[in-house]
């Protein structure tokens, strides 16, 4: 299935201290002052081995937009592309500011070298979410989905990076939603310390297949750039830089 997680496992081919409380939808430990509505270009490369040239790996699109009062007073939403003309996904998903506690999400997949089309829509409700399902002409299938958690949806991972405490040592297990395996996901995200320039944070997200290390500015907490790798050994490093951009007046 082609997912935005899955674009970061294709890249790549494929944490020590104290756990902290589950960081979950709403917790009150999230900085989030600095989101304002901002477009976000993803342009991704890949090294295959250590000796190997660096070779482009495609670009994403995240658009963060702050929906108007007074439709959803004190909500953002949340837009990624990604893919090709012929393989991929748009996905939507709206959310409380304060809190990052997402409502709902929308995934549109297409696949036409596989003649596949998807879409999945998530009402969250804290500890549980209702996803309607439906592929190609087939008739839609509704689930209800129970977390041990009330989680973040995947797609917000660049929001929760940017707003958790970056301090130094900083270690949480994190609820996330992965939209494309419909389930929860209990990662870990660590602050690792400063960058090598002293003007960002370096910030570790990890879960059971693969783990990235963000750069994060540390007086805007935009997202700079990105190196990922599978958890299982192996010499493909997929590295990401990102650039961020106000709307025009």
């Amino acid at each position: 299935m082609f997912t935005r997680r899955n674009v970061f496992l294709a890249l790549i081919g494929i944490g020590a201290g104290t756990t902290e409380d589950v960081l979950s939808a709403g917790s009150p430990q999230l900085v989030t002052a600095h989101l304002t509505s901002a477009t976000l270009e993803i342009h991704n490369s890949v090294r295959v081995a250590p000796d190997s040239a660096i070779k482009p790996g495609g670009t994403q699109q995240l658009v963060l937009e702050e929906v108007p009062a007074p439709a959803a007073p004190g909500t953002m939403r949340v837009i990624h592309h990604s893919g090709t003309t012929t393989n991929y996904f748009i996905d939507t998903l709206v959310f409380k500011r304060v809190g990052l506690a997402p409502i709902w999400e929308h995934l549109y997949q297409v696949s036409t070298t596989r003649n596949r089309k998807m879409t999945r829509m998530i009402t969250y409700h804290g500890t549980s979410a209702e996803v309607v399902t439906q592929s190609n002409d087939s008739a839609a299938r509704t689930d209800t989905i129970r977390f041990v958690a009330p989680p973040f949806g995947f797609n917000q991972l660049e929001q929760v990076l940017q707003s958790v405490p970056h301090r130094e040592g900083y270690h949480a297990v994190v609820a996330l939603y992965s939209e494309g395996d419909n389930a929860q996901e209990l990662d870990t995200i660590s602050v690792l310390g400063r960058s090598s320039d002293g003007k960002g944070w370096k910030v570790r997200f990890a879960d059971r297949v693969f783990s990235a290390v963000y750069v994060v500015d540390a007086t805007t907490r935009h997202l700079l750039s990105s190196e990922s790798k599978a958890q299982k050994p192996g010499p493909m490093v997929a590295y990401s830089e990102i650039t961020t951009s106000s709307p025009k007046p």
